[in-house]
């Protein structure tokens, strides 16, 4: 990934010219990752703060999904499963939690946690027992306040969409339906 918003990939096999290249983000990207279960799958986040979910097996790149964040996103990673498809991620500046995302439900993060008082510096899965679950539970996250937190999805995460109201409300000026 490059400053100017573009992603390349080389090959070592040909290492004179580019596999491919496309426009990401409109301003730097600040992370990617390579989904754990389809390795054609993309995540890249950066300073326009969105997360975007590319498919680099057609030609040319297409975008999937995109997630529209509250801040420049700093880290993102894929969360390791067999059947969710669910990104982590944390905020460059002003936004100290961990949110992961479903990337079929980009509107609302499925899942908080608000362990740190200052920027996450880096994100982590921790590896599962096969056995007990299909899915990652725990995370690993640092933080620019000097601290490190283990985070569990099913002890101490906030779930947003529970905390949700169902309701709208809509209203305009000129009384019209």
């Amino acid at each position: 990934a490059l400053e100017n918003g573009t992603v390349e990939q080389w090959t070592m096999r040909c290492a004179d010219r580019r596999q491919w290249t496309f426009t990401a983000h409109s301003g730097p990207v600040f992370a990617m990752d390579v989904a754990n279960n389809n390795t054609t799958q993309l995540a890249t986040a950066g300073r326009d703060k969105l997360v975007k979910i590319w498919d680099t097996g057609s030609n040319p790149v297409r975008l999937q999904r995109s997630i529209q964040t509250i801040a420049s996103v700093g880290r993102v990673k894929w969360r390791p499963s067999s059947n969710k498809q669910q990104i982590s991620t944390s905020a460059l500046l002003i936004d100290f939690s961990v949110n992961i995302w479903s990337i079929n439900r980009p509107y609302i993060p499925e899942l908080s946690f608000h362990n740190h008082r200052d920027v996450t510096t880096d994100i982590a899965w921790l590896p599962w027992q096969h056995g007990s679950s299909d899915i990652a539970t725990d995370l690993l996250s640092v933080s620019k306040d000097s601290t490190m937190a283990l985070l569990n999805c099913d002890k101490n995460a906030k779930y947003n969409s529970q905390l949700a109201t169902p309701i709208a409300l809509c209203a305009n000026s000129t009384c019209d339906n």
